[in-house]
């Protein structure tokens, strides 16, 4: 029993629910707690505007363009759409996907610097999927 005390690591979960559900609870507050977004904008221009105003090319034209596999393409449109719904992502919005990428980077400034590079291409303040 006393050799059990001593060990390190993952303990057996339990099988107490009222634990387990406390042990939840407190994790979800960690959650909120350590990566609370403080620095969400939002922008009166995107929730005003229609949500279908952007029309990406076409997907041979995008092929063409990129070299990558129709259902590559495919699959980056659906999961943009699902990310941004208006077809436009903003500042904040790239700089949550690069912490979901980057979990340890320090600090979110080559983030920032990228998403200007990217969207200064086309004059606007945001990424859409055009070309």
């Amino acid at each position: 029993m006393f050799i059990r005390a001593l060990q390190f690591g993952p303990r057996a979960p339990t099988s107490n629910k009222i634990l387990r559900s406390l042990y939840w609870a407190l994790r979800g507050c960690q959650y909120w707690l350590c990566f609370y977004d403080d620095e969400v904008e939002v922008d009166v221009e995107d929730l005003l505007s229609n949500p279908f105003n952007t029309q990406p090319p076409s997907l041979d034209r995008l092929q063409e363009l990129t070299g990558f596999d129709k259902k590559w393409l495919m699959f980056m449109y659906r999961n943009f759409k699902q990310r941004c719904s208006n077809g436009r992502m903003s500042s904040c919005q790239w700089r949550s996907i690069f912490r979901m990428l980057f979990p340890h980077a320090a600090d979110c400034q080559f983030a920032d610097r990228l998403y200007k590079a990217i969207s200064d291409i086309r004059g606007h303040s945001h990424i859409t999927f055009e070309v």
